[in-house]
């Protein structure tokens, strides 16, 4: 957690948003970005509770992190944006970036000009990882963008985390670029492509370190029995705040609509929402 240091191009600001406490760190000069070891950028904590308890407020949490994305997002209105789900869909605790793509149909809104879009056009993939594909990731990510005339990148992926309090308990979001693969043990330059990066990643690991000092377990995580409910719990969250923001017109059973397009239930439906519902219109982890 960081500490506001002082005037030193660092602003901190905690406010409440549907009721969830939301904590945003924005490091504004590299004399900033120097003293907290961060890149120049914001960088939004969203306090979710545990995410896979079944209380969870799922249309409060949706809600929540649309108007971050939105405030986020916002300044590309017009542009062509790109959504790349990071990650292992084959292990629970990597698969939330394909399990977020997986729950965009977003063909359906292909051509549809009666829509109301915040963005010119809308694409989505998954590009598996380096240990499958043998191609480093920002290589493969780097030509879809030029393919597609994306103007904009919004990177999707599960976090590792170093603090407890964080696993499985929060979703960030930060304009300062994408994250580093935890096992890749390289830093990914994302500057190199040439377009803006958001990031959104949710921590569902925890570092071995964390809790066994010796030093044999070193680069070696661990995450909850539960992980697979927190992970569709969060995918659904996020998938829904996107397509909110994206498509500000649609309501809240839209969203759910198009999200059961691709999978047979989402977590707990009955629990959070009306089916009559019509809607309205701390710093992350950086390891992944």
């Amino acid at each position: 957690m960081f500490q506001q240091p002082g005037d030193d191009g660092v602003k901190v600001e905690e406010r409440t948003i549907h009721g969830i406490p939301v904590t945003a760190v924005e490091i504004k000069t590299e004399d900033g970005a120097e003293s907290l070891d961060r890149a120049v950028g914001k960088y939004i904590t969203i306090q979710t509770g545990l995410l896979s308890s079944e209380t969870l407020d799922l249309k409060a949490l949706g809600e929540c992190v649309s108007e971050v994305l939105a405030e986020v997002l916002s300044r590309y209105k017009g542009n062509t944006l790109c959504i790349c789900g990071l990650g292992n869909r084959e292990l629970v605790a990597d698969s939330l970036g394909p399990d977020v793509i997986r729950n965009l149909s977003l063909k359906v809104f292909s051509g549809v000009a009666s829509l109301n879009g915040l963005f010119k056009s809308v694409c989505s993939f998954v590009p598996g990882t380096a240990w499958t594909n043998n191609l480093d990731t920002e290589l493969m990510v780097k030509g879809i963008l030029k393919e597609a005339n994306a103007n904009c990148l919004l990177l999707i992926d599960s976090l590792v985390t170093r603090n407890p309090e964080r696993l499985c308990q929060s979703i960030q979001v930060s304009t300062a670029g994408g994250m580093n693969p935890f096992f890749a043990g390289r830093s990914i330059d994302w500057s190199s492509l040439g377009v803006p990066v958001i990031s959104i990643g949710v921590p569902l690991a925890i570092t071995a370190g964390t809790f066994i000092q010796s030093g044999v377990l070193t680069g070696e995580t661990f995450t909850t029995l539960n992980a697979h409910h927190a992970v569709a719990a969060s995918s659904f969250i996020i998938s829904y705040a996107i397509l909110r923001t994206c498509w500000p017109d649609l309501t809240t059973q839209n969203c759910i609509d198009f999200i059961r397009f691709n999978r047979d239930v989402i977590p707990y439906p009955d629990r959070n929402f009306d089916e009559d519902d019509t809607g309205d219109n701390a710093v992350p982890d950086e390891t992944t």
